[in-house]
């Protein structure tokens, strides 16, 4: 069997140019370790758009960037998640 590599590519990339560690990270966004983990690992599939939001702000890209980049990783994943950036809301931050 085939082993599937479920890595948001995306994130580990943004997080790795911003240069912070994923500890670092979820502590500044206030997202528990496992989580954060779980979410670059590919563990957690449906993320919700505020916190893809909130990753994109803290990791500097754009929202509309990290929601088509998402969309396409659950594709890849073979679970489509419907993310809508007009569904984050600006005042989160």
């Amino acid at each position: 069997m085939k082993k599937t590599n479920k890595t948001r590519e995306w994130l580990v990339n943004a997080r790795k140019n911003e240069k912070i560690s994923l500890l670092a990270l979820s502590k500044k966004i206030g997202l528990a370790y496992p989580s954060a983990y779980k979410i670059e690992n590919g563990k957690t599939l449906n993320i919700k758009p505020e916190t893809i939001g909130i990753f994109a702000e803290t990791l500097n890209i754009s929202l509309e960037e990290a929601v088509e980049i998402e969309k396409e990783t659950g594709e890849k994943l073979k679970k489509l998640v419907l993310l809508d950036p007009s569904k984050v809301k600006n005042d989160i931050f």
